[in-house]
């Protein structure tokens, strides 16, 4: 499995609504806001941050993002990048 992270950035003007919406959708098709590290604890990520582990190329991992932040809101910015994070700073997500 792959470890994916993708950016999304709604432009013109784009509401609190339109970002809420995107974390639904990005949730949809499998992107989470939370990443969790080799101790299992799991973090927030920043906001319009999404993770995703697959077995999918980073191209079609991308292309899925861009098309699921197209369907909320254009134009848009989208940047998904592969391989091992590393953080510090975040804040940990409360294990409900």
């Amino acid at each position: 499995m792959s470890h994916f992270l993708t950016r999304v950035e709604l432009l013109n003007y784009a509401t609190e609504t339109h970002y809420e919406n995107l974390h639904q959708a990005m949730s949809k098709v499998g992107f989470s806001r939370i990443i969790t590290d080799s101790n299992g604890v799991s973090y927030h990520l920043p906001p319009a941050q999404y993770y995703k582990q697959s077995n999918d190329k980073l191209g079609d991992v991308q292309s899925l993002a861009k098309r699921t932040a197209d369907s909320i809101k254009t134009p848009n910015r989208v940047i998904t990048t592969e391989g091992t994070s590393t953080w510090n700073g975040l804040d940990v997500a409360s294990n409900r």
